[in-house]
């Protein structure tokens, strides 16, 4: 998470909370108490997902692509963090063991 040090201003203690994912045409998440999040990859009308690439976000997960999603009702919510609801996203895959 080097790559994102100057976005993040505060760094706070880590919490520890379940995660459960459903997986399907919508991929839904729910993160203990703070999180929500649903998401469906955008597709073009061959179903074929649609895609970014190159985008400098992108180089802090080692990430040559990501599929476009939307993401209505998705919602991060903490006492010591800003709230913030949305409605785009993106879907990629992440090595966590580097």
């Amino acid at each position: 998470m080097e790559g994102m040090a100057g976005a993040i201003t505060k760094w706070l203690p880590t919490q520890f909370t379940g995660v459960k994912i459903q997986w399907g045409d919508e991929t839904t998440a729910t993160v203990g108490t703070v999180g929500e999040v649903k998401s469906r990859e955008l597709r073009d009308g061959a179903g074929k997902p649609t895609t970014v690439q190159g985008a400098p976000a992108m180089a802090i997960f080692q990430l040559d692509s990501m599929d476009v999603a939307h993401t209505a009702g998705t919602r991060w919510s903490d006492s010591q963090m800003r709230q913030w609801q949305g409605s785009s996203g993106t879907k990629g895959a992440i090595n966590w063991r580097g």
